[in-house]
C-alpha cells in the first residue's frame, strides 16, 4: 500500500492479517514546511486521526512490513533525513518537543532495515537486494558518521561520501 501515511486504526489489523505491505516515506512527515507549527496536517485531521500518522513502531510491532522509500523527486533521493525523521520524528525548528507521537519512533537498525531489505522485499527482490550477503548486488553508501552509533541529532548532518551501485563505485566525495 503506497503512500500509507494516516492509517484508521481498525485497517492496522486488517493489514496484518491479509499481509499487507506498508509504503512509507518518513520525510513526508515535513513535506511542504520546515517548522512544526506550520505542519497542514494538524488543521486537517483530528487529534486522534493524527495518532495514527505515521505510526511506525506500531505497524512493526504488528509484524507488518514497512518498506520505507523517498519518493523522489517528491523529495530527495538522499535517506538520511527519512531516516532520522523515523527515529526522532521531528521537524527541522527541532519540534514537537520529544517528537511528534514520540512512541511511534523506530531504531536507527529498523529505519535501515525498512530502506533496506523491506524495500527489496517489497519488489520481489529480497534474492539479490536488500542485505550484504554473498551472491547479492553490492549496493552500499559509506557514510561519514556509523549512524548506529551516533544521537539521532547527528543524523541529519550525515554526509555520504561514496555510494557503491552492483559493486562499482557510482558516487564519490571529493
Amino acid at each position: 500500500m503506497e503512500h500509507l501515511e494516516i492509517i484508521h486504526a481498525d485497517d492496522i489489523a486488517r493489514m496484518a492479517k491479509h499481509h499487507i505491505i506498508a509504503s512509507m516515506q518518513p520525510e513526508h512527515m515535513v513535506i511542504q514546511v520546515d517548522r512544526w507549527a506550520d505542519n497542514p496536517y494538524m488543521d486537517k485531521y483530528s487529534p486522534a486521526q493524527m495518532k495514527t500518522a505515521w505510526c511506525f513502531r506500531t505497524l512493526l510491532d504488528k509484524g507488518i512490513t514497512l518498506a520505507f522509500g523517498s519518493d523522489c523527486p517528491v523529495v530527495s533521493v538522499n535517506p538520511i533525513m527519512g531516516i532520522y525523521r523515523a527515529v526522532a520524528r521531528l521537524f527541522n525548528d527541532g519540534n514537537p518537543r520529544g517528537g511528534m507521537n514520540p512512541e511511534q519512533k523506530i531504531s536507527v537498525r529498523e529505519a535501515l532495515h525498512c530502506y533496506t531489505y523491506n524495500s527489496a522485499y517489497g519488489i520481489h527482490r529480497e534474492h539479490e537486494l536488500g542485505t550484504l550477503e554473498p551472491g547479492k548486488l553490492a549496493d552500499l553508501a559509506i557514510l561519514d558518521h556509523n549512524i548506529l552509533e551516533v544521537d539521532p541529532d547527528v543524523i541529519p548532518k550525515t554526509q555520504v561520501l561514496m555510494t557503491i551501485m552492483n559493486g562499482k563505485i557510482t558516487y564519490q566525495k571529493e
